[in-house]
């Protein structure tokens, strides 16, 4: 699932490719995005806020090339449902 929200959070309770590389296609797709921002259809259902955060994660991922790791460890959702 997508998350727009403006405030970073690492967002996901699957950890197990934390630190893998990104493929290649997906890389174009994050570079594309980065030039051409997000389609109008998009963009219409956010806030300015929500497509600034869902840019600049894109930017950041693709920059990155791997896909997010959890540098504290811990691995279950908080708070405990």
């Amino acid at each position: 699932a997508l998350c727009f929200h403006h405030q970073f959070k690492v967002r996901t309770v699957i950890w197990d490719w934390g630190g893998e590389p990104l493929a290649d296609e997906l890389l174009v797709d994050l570079g594309r995005l980065a030039d051409d921002g997000l389609s109008g259809s998009l963009a219409a259902l956010l806030d300015p806020f929500e497509r600034d955060a869902v840019l600049t994660r894109a930017a950041a991922l693709g920059e990155d090339g791997v896909l997010p790791f959890d540098p504290t460890g811990r691995r279950i959702p908080w708070p405990l449902l």
